[in-house]
């Protein structure tokens, strides 16, 4: 037969007490054959000992607002300084949700521009207003010749299966327009434009 040893500490001088709940139900208590320190309401959990998939925060990384608006006359494609992520994972397994948002808009003398939302899984478009449509290049079209300004935003999912740095940007275009125009995004004062993501664990 096994035994239960109760043992007090030599160094200490407090007491304890085990003390039975109020109650007419007899009850057992079966300690498990292991070593090891009985948690408490108190306690806490080190993360070594937590296993399955909880979806817990791993880290969060944003670019930095713009503080001023980016223009181009460029009939290229872009990058928008500033509306660049990279985030290299800290876990192999991890789900990263990014999302954009941004004001995307012309000088006065822009007729059409587009703009598209880079990713690792490829470019990405939207609709956002009457003002603005999928055309035939799949990219996100908008039709401007007043200066104004159309929010944009994007939500992408990444399934990651590595520790590789993976990066996220924003490029504009002009396509037509009067001579001098510019396709734009708003920062500063005009509104926050940004890049953010969420790297949640999948282990």
């Amino acid at each position: 037969m096994s035994n239960v040893k109760i043992e007090g500490n030599a160094s200490g001088s407090g007491t304890f007490t085990i003390s039975a709940p109020n109650s007419n139900t007899d009850r057992t208590l079966t300690l498990p054959d292991e070593a090891g320190t009985v948690l408490t309401s108190a306690s806490s959990i080190p993360s070594s000992q937590i296993t399955g998939t909880l979806g817990k925060a791993l880290q969060v990384v944003n670019s930095t607002p713009l503080s001023g608006d980016f223009d181009t006359s460029s009939t290229s494609f872009t990058d928008v300084t500033g509306l660049t992520l990279t985030v290299t994972p800290t876990s192999s397994n991890s789900l990263i949700i990014v999302t954009l948002s941004c004001l995307f808009g012309g000088s006065t003398n822009l007729t059409n521009g587009r703009l598209k939302f880079v990713t690792p899984n490829g470019d990405y478009f939207n609709k956002n207003s009457s003002e603005s449509e999928i055309d035939t290049e799949g990219q996100f079209r908008h039709n401007n010749n007043s200066n104004t300004m159309r929010p944009v935003s994007f939500v992408h999912s990444y399934v990651n299966s590595g520790t590789s740095a993976q990066t996220w940007k924003v490029q504009i275009r002009c396509v037509s327009g009067s001579s001098p125009y510019s396709a734009r995004i708003y920062g500063g004062a005009a509104g926050d434009s940004l890049i953010s993501a969420v790297e949640y664990d999948l282990s």
